[in-house]
Protein backbone atom coordinates (compact mmCIF):
# COMPACT_ATOMS: atom_id res chain seq x y z
CA UNK A 1 0.00 0.00 0.00
CA UNK A 2 2.59 2.52 0.92
CA UNK A 3 4.34 1.82 -2.27
CA UNK A 4 1.02 2.77 -4.18
CA UNK A 5 0.69 5.74 -2.16
CA UNK A 6 4.75 6.75 -3.17
CA UNK A 7 4.13 5.93 -7.08
CA UNK A 8 0.99 8.26 -6.79
CA UNK A 9 2.77 10.70 -5.43
CA UNK A 10 5.89 10.95 -7.94
CA UNK A 11 3.50 10.48 -10.77
CA UNK A 12 1.28 13.56 -9.62
CA UNK A 13 4.38 15.56 -8.76
CA UNK A 14 6.12 14.97 -12.43
CA UNK A 15 2.32 15.50 -14.35
CA UNK A 16 2.32 18.89 -12.19
CA UNK A 17 6.00 20.15 -13.05
CA UNK A 18 5.43 19.03 -17.34
CA UNK A 19 1.94 20.93 -17.10
CA UNK A 20 3.48 23.79 -15.50
CA UNK A 21 6.14 23.94 -18.18
CA UNK A 22 6.79 27.29 -19.18
CA UNK A 23 5.35 28.98 -22.37
CA UNK A 24 9.07 30.07 -23.07
CA UNK A 25 9.55 25.79 -22.84
CA UNK A 26 6.67 24.66 -24.95
CA UNK A 27 8.01 27.14 -27.85
CA UNK A 28 11.25 26.11 -27.29
CA UNK A 29 10.22 22.79 -28.07
CA UNK A 30 7.99 23.45 -31.07
CA UNK A 31 10.61 25.34 -32.73
CA UNK A 32 13.22 22.19 -32.97
CA UNK A 33 10.43 20.08 -33.75
CA UNK A 34 9.72 22.57 -36.82
CA UNK A 35 5.84 23.28 -35.89
CA UNK A 36 6.69 27.34 -36.63
CA UNK A 37 3.13 28.08 -36.14
CA UNK A 38 2.70 26.42 -32.84
CA UNK A 39 6.31 27.69 -31.69
CA UNK A 40 4.67 31.22 -31.93
CA UNK A 41 1.66 30.73 -30.61
CA UNK A 42 3.63 29.96 -27.31
CA UNK A 43 5.92 33.32 -27.97
CA UNK A 44 3.10 35.17 -28.08
CA UNK A 45 1.74 33.86 -24.98
CA UNK A 46 5.13 34.15 -23.08
CA UNK A 47 5.72 37.73 -24.22
CA UNK A 48 2.22 38.65 -22.58
CA UNK A 49 3.37 36.82 -19.48
CA UNK A 50 6.56 38.85 -20.15
CA UNK A 51 6.76 41.36 -22.74
CA UNK A 52 10.38 42.21 -22.11
CA UNK A 53 11.56 38.33 -22.23
CA UNK A 54 14.30 38.82 -25.15
CA UNK A 55 14.65 35.39 -25.91
CA UNK A 56 10.55 35.43 -26.09
CA UNK A 57 10.91 38.56 -28.32
CA UNK A 58 14.03 36.90 -30.99
CA UNK A 59 11.91 33.86 -30.90
CA UNK A 60 8.67 35.13 -31.86
CA UNK A 61 10.91 37.12 -34.85
CA UNK A 62 12.43 33.50 -35.85
CA UNK A 63 9.20 31.83 -36.17
CA UNK A 64 8.08 34.69 -38.11
CA UNK A 65 10.39 34.71 -40.25
CA UNK A 66 10.28 30.64 -40.78
CA UNK A 67 6.21 30.72 -41.53
CA UNK A 68 6.71 33.64 -43.88
CA UNK A 69 9.52 31.98 -45.98
CA UNK A 70 7.85 28.38 -46.12
CA UNK A 71 4.76 30.65 -47.63
CA UNK A 72 6.89 32.24 -49.84
CA UNK A 73 8.06 28.87 -51.16
CA UNK A 74 5.17 28.19 -51.82
CA UNK A 75 3.90 31.31 -53.36
CA UNK A 76 6.38 31.06 -55.91
CA UNK A 77 6.03 27.44 -56.70
CA UNK A 78 2.04 28.46 -57.20
CA UNK A 79 3.43 31.30 -59.82
CA UNK A 80 5.46 29.18 -61.71
CA UNK A 81 2.62 26.06 -61.60
CA UNK A 82 0.19 28.93 -63.20
CA UNK A 83 -2.23 28.95 -60.94
CA UNK A 84 -3.02 31.91 -60.50
CA UNK A 85 -6.44 32.20 -58.40
CA UNK A 86 -4.17 30.57 -55.61
CA UNK A 87 -1.49 32.68 -55.45
CA UNK A 88 -3.23 35.81 -55.02
CA UNK A 89 -5.23 34.34 -52.46
CA UNK A 90 -1.60 33.37 -50.83
CA UNK A 91 -0.16 36.61 -51.50
CA UNK A 92 -2.96 38.50 -49.71
CA UNK A 93 -2.48 36.17 -46.92
CA UNK A 94 0.75 36.96 -46.85
CA UNK A 95 0.26 40.84 -46.70
CA UNK A 96 -2.13 40.03 -43.92
CA UNK A 97 0.23 38.47 -41.98
CA UNK A 98 3.02 41.24 -42.45
CA UNK A 99 0.16 43.62 -41.64
CA UNK A 100 -0.81 41.52 -38.16
CA UNK A 101 3.31 41.39 -37.30
CA UNK A 102 3.95 45.10 -38.32
CA UNK A 103 6.57 44.47 -41.31
CA UNK A 104 5.12 47.52 -42.67
CA UNK A 105 8.77 47.44 -44.61
CA UNK A 106 8.80 43.91 -46.09
CA UNK A 107 8.35 44.60 -49.59
CA UNK A 108 11.24 46.95 -49.77
CA UNK A 109 13.55 44.76 -47.46
CA UNK A 110 12.44 41.12 -49.00
CA UNK A 111 13.62 40.99 -52.69
CA UNK A 112 12.47 37.12 -52.88
CA UNK A 113 8.98 38.65 -51.70
CA UNK A 114 9.49 41.33 -54.53
CA UNK A 115 10.71 39.15 -57.13
CA UNK A 116 7.21 37.04 -56.65
CA UNK A 117 5.18 40.12 -56.97
CA UNK A 118 6.70 41.14 -60.40
CA UNK A 119 5.74 37.74 -60.94
CA UNK A 120 2.66 37.76 -59.61
CA UNK A 121 1.39 40.98 -61.38
CA UNK A 122 0.61 39.46 -65.03
CA UNK A 123 -1.29 36.65 -64.02
CA UNK A 124 -3.51 38.92 -61.58
CA UNK A 125 -4.18 41.03 -64.62
CA UNK A 126 -5.42 37.81 -66.47
CA UNK A 127 -6.90 36.40 -62.98
CA UNK A 128 -9.52 40.00 -63.66
CA UNK A 129 -10.13 38.85 -67.27
CA UNK A 130 -12.00 35.54 -65.99
CA UNK A 131 -15.16 34.99 -66.35
CA UNK A 132 -16.02 34.98 -63.00
CA UNK A 133 -14.75 39.03 -62.29
CA UNK A 134 -15.79 39.86 -65.86
CA UNK A 135 -19.25 38.95 -64.45
CA UNK A 136 -18.95 40.53 -60.78
CA UNK A 137 -17.63 44.21 -60.83
CA UNK A 138 -18.39 44.35 -57.05
CA UNK A 139 -15.50 41.67 -57.09
CA UNK A 140 -13.34 42.91 -59.34
CA UNK A 141 -13.49 46.07 -57.12
CA UNK A 142 -12.89 44.32 -53.66
CA UNK A 143 -9.67 42.44 -55.34
CA UNK A 144 -8.10 45.88 -57.40
CA UNK A 145 -8.61 47.81 -54.51
CA UNK A 146 -6.34 45.34 -52.41
CA UNK A 147 -3.74 45.02 -54.76
CA UNK A 148 -3.17 48.37 -56.07
CA UNK A 149 -0.83 49.15 -52.79
CA UNK A 150 0.36 45.68 -53.13
CA UNK A 151 1.74 46.40 -57.34
CA UNK A 152 2.70 50.01 -56.09
CA UNK A 153 6.68 50.13 -57.54
CA UNK A 154 5.09 48.03 -60.57
CA UNK A 155 4.52 49.78 -64.01
CA UNK A 156 0.38 50.83 -62.96
CA UNK A 157 -0.15 50.80 -66.82
CA UNK A 158 -1.85 47.57 -66.50
CA UNK A 159 -4.07 47.77 -63.67
CA UNK A 160 -5.40 51.44 -64.06
CA UNK A 161 -6.97 49.96 -66.92
CA UNK A 162 -8.42 46.91 -65.31
CA UNK A 163 -9.89 49.64 -62.62
CA UNK A 164 -10.95 51.87 -65.34
CA UNK A 165 -13.27 48.74 -66.85
CA UNK A 166 -14.06 47.34 -63.80
CA UNK A 167 -15.70 51.01 -62.98
CA UNK A 168 -17.67 51.19 -66.54
CA UNK A 169 -19.21 48.29 -65.58
CA UNK A 170 -19.89 49.26 -62.38
CA UNK A 171 -21.46 52.20 -63.34
CA UNK A 172 -23.90 50.11 -65.76
CA UNK A 173 -24.59 47.98 -63.05
CA UNK A 174 -25.60 50.81 -61.02
CA UNK A 175 -27.99 52.03 -64.23
CA UNK A 176 -29.71 49.12 -64.23
CA UNK A 177 -30.29 48.83 -60.54
CA UNK A 178 -32.02 52.73 -60.56
CA UNK A 179 -33.59 52.00 -63.38
CA UNK A 180 -35.88 49.50 -61.20
CA UNK A 181 -36.19 51.33 -57.86
CA UNK A 182 -39.52 52.92 -58.42
CA UNK A 183 -40.90 49.10 -58.71
CA UNK A 184 -39.10 47.73 -55.74
CA UNK A 185 -39.85 47.57 -52.10
CA UNK A 186 -37.36 49.61 -49.74
CA UNK A 187 -35.17 46.94 -49.35
CA UNK A 188 -34.65 47.24 -53.04
CA UNK A 189 -33.52 51.13 -53.23
CA UNK A 190 -31.57 50.73 -50.03
CA UNK A 191 -29.39 48.01 -51.43
CA UNK A 192 -28.75 49.12 -54.86
CA UNK A 193 -27.99 52.55 -53.64
CA UNK A 194 -25.52 50.93 -51.06
CA UNK A 195 -23.81 48.80 -54.36
CA UNK A 196 -24.15 52.56 -56.44
CA UNK A 197 -21.79 53.65 -53.78
CA UNK A 198 -18.73 51.57 -54.22
CA UNK A 199 -18.68 52.94 -57.73
CA UNK A 200 -19.73 56.41 -56.95
CA UNK A 201 -18.32 57.74 -53.81
CA UNK A 202 -18.96 61.55 -54.31
CA UNK A 203 -22.84 60.74 -53.56
CA UNK A 204 -23.55 60.57 -50.15
CA UNK A 205 -24.90 56.62 -48.85
CA UNK A 206 -28.32 57.29 -48.92
CA UNK A 207 -29.70 54.70 -46.24
CA UNK A 208 -29.45 55.84 -42.73
CA UNK A 209 -29.39 52.70 -39.94
CA UNK A 210 -32.04 54.74 -37.52
CA UNK A 211 -34.85 55.16 -40.43
CA UNK A 212 -34.58 51.58 -41.71
CA UNK A 213 -37.71 49.92 -41.19
CA UNK A 214 -36.03 46.34 -40.70
CA UNK A 215 -34.08 47.78 -37.22
CA UNK A 216 -37.35 49.36 -36.06
CA UNK A 217 -38.95 45.72 -36.30
CA UNK A 218 -35.93 44.52 -33.82
CA UNK A 219 -36.01 44.93 -30.18
CA UNK A 220 -34.35 47.04 -27.92
CA UNK A 221 -34.99 44.72 -24.65
CA UNK A 222 -37.60 42.91 -22.67
CA UNK A 223 -40.35 43.28 -19.92
CA UNK A 224 -41.42 40.70 -17.71
CA UNK A 225 -44.54 40.03 -15.69
CA UNK A 226 -43.48 36.90 -13.50
CA UNK A 227 -46.33 34.61 -11.42
CA UNK A 228 -44.16 31.13 -11.04
CA UNK A 229 -45.91 29.54 -7.95
CA UNK A 230 -43.27 27.43 -5.54
CA UNK A 231 -40.21 30.92 -7.39
CA UNK A 232 -38.97 32.93 -4.57
CA UNK A 233 -40.19 36.70 -5.69
CA UNK A 234 -36.52 37.55 -4.52
CA UNK A 235 -35.00 35.08 -7.89
CA UNK A 236 -37.08 36.75 -9.95
CA UNK A 237 -34.91 39.63 -10.95
CA UNK A 238 -32.03 36.65 -11.27
CA UNK A 239 -34.42 35.42 -14.11
CA UNK A 240 -34.92 38.49 -15.74
CA UNK A 241 -31.14 38.69 -16.11
CA UNK A 242 -30.58 35.57 -16.81
CA UNK A 243 -32.69 35.88 -19.80
CA UNK A 244 -31.76 38.92 -20.91
CA UNK A 245 -28.00 37.84 -21.29
CA UNK A 246 -29.09 34.68 -23.24
CA UNK A 247 -31.82 37.25 -25.61
CA UNK A 248 -28.73 39.59 -26.06
CA UNK A 249 -26.41 36.64 -27.12
CA UNK A 250 -28.99 36.87 -30.52
CA UNK A 251 -28.58 39.39 -33.15
CA UNK A 252 -32.35 40.21 -33.07
CA UNK A 253 -31.93 42.76 -30.17
CA UNK A 254 -30.81 45.94 -31.38
CA UNK A 255 -30.18 49.05 -29.16
CA UNK A 256 -31.20 51.91 -32.33
CA UNK A 257 -34.51 49.79 -32.49
CA UNK A 258 -37.77 51.07 -30.19
CA UNK A 259 -39.55 48.06 -29.55
CA UNK A 260 -39.91 46.36 -26.51
CA UNK A 261 -40.87 42.22 -25.98
CA UNK A 262 -43.06 41.49 -23.28
CA UNK A 263 -43.23 38.55 -22.20
CA UNK A 264 -45.39 36.69 -19.56
CA UNK A 265 -44.02 33.83 -17.08
CA UNK A 266 -46.70 31.64 -15.40
CA UNK A 267 -46.75 28.46 -13.67
CA UNK A 268 -45.24 26.59 -10.72
CA UNK A 269 -42.57 24.60 -10.01
CA UNK A 270 -43.57 21.71 -7.12
CA UNK A 271 -41.05 20.58 -4.28
CA UNK A 272 -41.42 17.21 -2.86
CA UNK A 273 -39.42 14.76 -0.91
CA UNK A 274 -38.88 11.04 -0.78
CA UNK A 275 -37.47 9.27 1.66
CA UNK A 276 -36.65 5.51 2.25
CA UNK A 277 -34.59 3.34 4.05
CA UNK A 278 -31.74 0.91 2.65
CA UNK A 279 -29.56 -1.46 3.75
CA UNK A 280 -25.95 -1.10 3.14
CA UNK A 281 -22.62 -3.07 3.60
CA UNK A 282 -19.76 -1.70 5.18
CA UNK A 283 -16.35 -3.62 4.30
CA UNK A 284 -13.18 -3.40 6.53
CA UNK A 285 -9.95 -5.44 7.08
CA UNK A 286 -9.27 -6.87 10.26
CA UNK A 287 -6.51 -8.82 11.84
CA UNK A 288 -6.98 -12.29 13.04
CA UNK A 289 -5.00 -14.39 14.76
CA UNK A 290 -4.37 -18.14 13.33
CA UNK A 291 -2.09 -20.89 14.60
CA UNK A 292 -0.24 -23.59 12.21
CA UNK A 293 2.01 -26.65 12.40
CA UNK A 294 5.68 -25.81 10.84
CA UNK A 295 8.29 -28.16 10.87
CA UNK A 296 11.51 -26.84 12.99
CA UNK A 297 14.69 -27.95 13.23
CA UNK A 298 15.88 -28.68 16.66
CA UNK A 299 19.49 -30.20 18.25
CA UNK A 300 19.61 -32.04 14.69
CA UNK A 301 15.71 -34.05 14.73
CA UNK A 302 13.10 -32.39 12.73
CA UNK A 303 10.08 -31.31 14.78
CA UNK A 304 6.50 -30.14 14.17
CA UNK A 305 5.42 -27.06 16.03
CA UNK A 306 1.73 -24.83 16.14
CA UNK A 307 2.96 -21.59 15.35
CA UNK A 308 0.72 -18.63 16.10
CA UNK A 309 0.56 -15.95 13.10
CA UNK A 310 -1.47 -12.99 12.25
CA UNK A 311 -3.68 -12.11 8.93
CA UNK A 312 -5.50 -9.36 7.04
CA UNK A 313 -9.25 -10.48 6.50
CA UNK A 314 -12.44 -8.69 4.94
CA UNK A 315 -15.19 -7.96 7.48
CA UNK A 316 -18.68 -6.62 6.61
CA UNK A 317 -20.83 -4.41 8.93
CA UNK A 318 -23.97 -4.38 8.31
CA UNK A 319 -26.38 -1.10 9.00
CA UNK A 320 -29.16 1.07 7.33
CA UNK A 321 -29.30 4.66 5.97
CA UNK A 322 -31.76 7.08 5.48
CA UNK A 323 -32.09 7.92 1.53
CA UNK A 324 -33.39 11.07 0.78
CA UNK A 325 -34.91 12.51 -2.96
CA UNK A 326 -35.43 15.99 -3.46
CA UNK A 327 -37.59 16.29 -6.61
CA UNK A 328 -38.39 20.09 -8.23
CA UNK A 329 -41.34 19.39 -10.51
CA UNK A 330 -41.13 21.91 -13.16
CA UNK A 331 -43.65 23.06 -15.39
CA UNK A 332 -43.91 26.90 -16.35
CA UNK A 333 -44.96 28.15 -19.50
CA UNK A 334 -43.74 31.77 -21.07
CA UNK A 335 -45.97 33.84 -23.89
CA UNK A 336 -44.27 36.29 -26.02
CA UNK A 337 -45.55 38.70 -28.81
CA UNK A 338 -43.89 38.68 -31.68
CA UNK A 339 -44.89 40.19 -35.15
CA UNK A 340 -48.22 40.30 -33.63
CA UNK A 341 -48.44 36.76 -32.68
CA UNK A 342 -48.01 34.85 -29.43
CA UNK A 343 -45.64 32.55 -29.15
CA UNK A 344 -45.35 30.31 -26.20
CA UNK A 345 -42.54 28.61 -24.41
CA UNK A 346 -43.23 25.53 -22.26
CA UNK A 347 -40.27 24.21 -19.97
CA UNK A 348 -41.53 20.77 -18.31
CA UNK A 349 -38.91 19.52 -16.34
CA UNK A 350 -37.21 17.39 -13.17
CA UNK A 351 -34.08 18.49 -11.62
CA UNK A 352 -33.96 15.73 -8.95
CA UNK A 353 -30.90 14.98 -6.43
CA UNK A 354 -30.37 12.68 -3.76
CA UNK A 355 -28.31 12.67 -0.15
CA UNK A 356 -27.42 9.64 2.20
CA UNK A 357 -27.32 10.32 6.15
CA UNK A 358 -27.06 7.32 8.79
CA UNK A 359 -25.34 8.00 12.80
CA UNK A 360 -23.80 4.42 12.63
CA UNK A 361 -20.62 5.41 14.91
CA UNK A 362 -18.06 1.92 14.51
CA UNK A 363 -14.49 4.08 14.58
CA UNK A 364 -12.19 1.12 14.75
CA UNK A 365 -13.41 -0.19 11.36
CA UNK A 366 -13.67 3.05 10.15
CA UNK A 367 -17.22 3.57 9.98
CA UNK A 368 -18.84 7.24 10.92
CA UNK A 369 -22.10 9.05 11.03
CA UNK A 370 -22.66 10.76 7.43
CA UNK A 371 -24.84 14.09 7.06
CA UNK A 372 -25.43 15.12 3.61
CA UNK A 373 -26.86 18.40 2.85
CA UNK A 374 -29.37 19.12 -0.47
CA UNK A 375 -27.76 22.00 -2.60
CA UNK A 376 -29.48 25.22 -1.46
CA UNK A 377 -32.45 25.94 -3.62
CA UNK A 378 -30.94 29.04 -4.83
CA UNK A 379 -28.36 27.08 -6.47
CA UNK A 380 -31.13 24.92 -8.04
CA UNK A 381 -33.45 27.90 -9.29
CA UNK A 382 -30.17 29.63 -10.97
CA UNK A 383 -30.20 26.53 -13.06
CA UNK A 384 -33.24 26.44 -13.97
CA UNK A 385 -33.62 30.02 -14.60
CA UNK A 386 -30.50 29.48 -17.14
CA UNK A 387 -31.62 26.37 -18.65
CA UNK A 388 -34.84 28.14 -19.63
CA UNK A 389 -33.27 31.38 -20.88
CA UNK A 390 -31.35 29.29 -23.09
CA UNK A 391 -34.65 27.61 -24.35
CA UNK A 392 -36.04 31.23 -24.80
CA UNK A 393 -33.33 32.72 -26.69
CA UNK A 394 -33.15 29.06 -29.18
CA UNK A 395 -37.02 29.95 -29.35
CA UNK A 396 -36.63 33.58 -29.94
CA UNK A 397 -33.58 33.10 -33.07
CA UNK A 398 -35.92 30.15 -34.38
CA UNK A 399 -39.20 32.17 -34.48
CA UNK A 400 -37.55 34.97 -36.06
CA UNK A 401 -35.54 33.00 -38.55
CA UNK A 402 -39.13 31.37 -39.63
CA UNK A 403 -40.35 34.68 -40.25
CA UNK A 404 -37.91 36.33 -42.13
CA UNK A 405 -34.92 34.07 -42.66
CA UNK A 406 -36.07 31.08 -44.43
CA UNK A 407 -38.90 31.81 -46.82
CA UNK A 408 -38.38 31.38 -50.01
CA UNK A 409 -35.93 33.65 -51.88
CA UNK A 410 -34.85 34.10 -55.84
CA UNK A 411 -31.17 34.33 -55.86
CA UNK A 412 -31.22 38.32 -57.06
CA UNK A 413 -31.86 41.32 -54.95
CA UNK A 414 -34.57 42.27 -57.20
CA UNK A 415 -36.81 39.66 -55.36
CA UNK A 416 -34.89 40.22 -52.00
CA UNK A 417 -37.20 41.42 -48.63
CA UNK A 418 -35.97 43.88 -46.75
CA UNK A 419 -36.80 41.37 -43.57
CA UNK A 420 -34.90 38.40 -44.88
CA UNK A 421 -31.81 40.19 -46.31
CA UNK A 422 -31.19 41.94 -43.07
CA UNK A 423 -31.82 39.01 -41.13
CA UNK A 424 -29.32 36.85 -42.89
CA UNK A 425 -26.72 40.11 -42.62
CA UNK A 426 -27.22 40.08 -39.20
CA UNK A 427 -26.75 36.53 -39.01
CA UNK A 428 -23.83 36.24 -41.06
CA UNK A 429 -23.63 31.92 -40.99
CA UNK A 430 -26.96 32.01 -42.67
CA UNK A 431 -26.46 29.69 -45.90
CA UNK A 432 -29.15 31.59 -48.30
CA UNK A 433 -27.45 35.09 -47.25
CA UNK A 434 -24.22 33.06 -48.21
CA UNK A 435 -25.79 31.53 -51.37
CA UNK A 436 -27.39 35.28 -52.53
CA UNK A 437 -23.94 36.78 -52.19
CA UNK A 438 -21.95 33.79 -53.89
CA UNK A 439 -24.58 34.03 -56.70
CA UNK A 440 -24.90 37.76 -57.33
CA UNK A 441 -21.72 38.99 -56.61
CA UNK A 442 -19.59 35.72 -56.93
CA UNK A 443 -18.27 36.34 -53.28
CA UNK A 444 -17.36 33.45 -51.25
CA UNK A 445 -14.28 33.76 -48.99
CA UNK A 446 -14.51 35.26 -45.61
CA UNK A 447 -12.93 38.39 -46.66
CA UNK A 448 -14.20 39.23 -49.60
CA UNK A 449 -18.02 39.14 -48.02
CA UNK A 450 -16.34 41.26 -44.96
CA UNK A 451 -15.00 43.73 -47.25
CA UNK A 452 -18.43 44.17 -49.35
CA UNK A 453 -20.28 44.75 -46.29
CA UNK A 454 -17.71 47.08 -45.20
CA UNK A 455 -18.28 48.91 -48.80
CA UNK A 456 -22.05 49.16 -48.49
CA UNK A 457 -21.93 50.12 -44.91
CA UNK A 458 -23.61 46.61 -43.33
CA UNK A 459 -20.51 45.70 -41.26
Amino acid sequence: MKKIILNTLILFIFTTFVSCASNVDKAQDHMEKGNWKKAHEFWVLALKDNPEDEQAIEGKRLAEKQIINLKLIRFRNLLSAGKSKQAVDLAWELEKLYRKWGYSEVHATSSFHAKQIKRLYPQFINLLKTSTYQKSPVKSYILITRFEPIFSKLNQKYIQMAKKEMMAKGDLLCLRLRRKQNQKEGFYKDISERICHIFNKEEKLAASVNENLFIKSLYKQALYKINIKGFEKSLEGMLKEKIDQALMETPYLQKQSEKKLFMSLSGQIDLSFHRRTEARRHAYEEQEDYKVEEEVKEDGEILKKVVKKTREVTRYFNYNVQVTKRVFQINVKATFELFGKSEVLNLVDKVESEIVNHNRRVPHIGLYPKSERFEAVDEVMKKIAKKFAKMAQKRFETIWEQRFCDGGLALSITKATEEMMKCRMLNKKNNKYLAWLKKYFYLTSKDDISDFEALIGLD
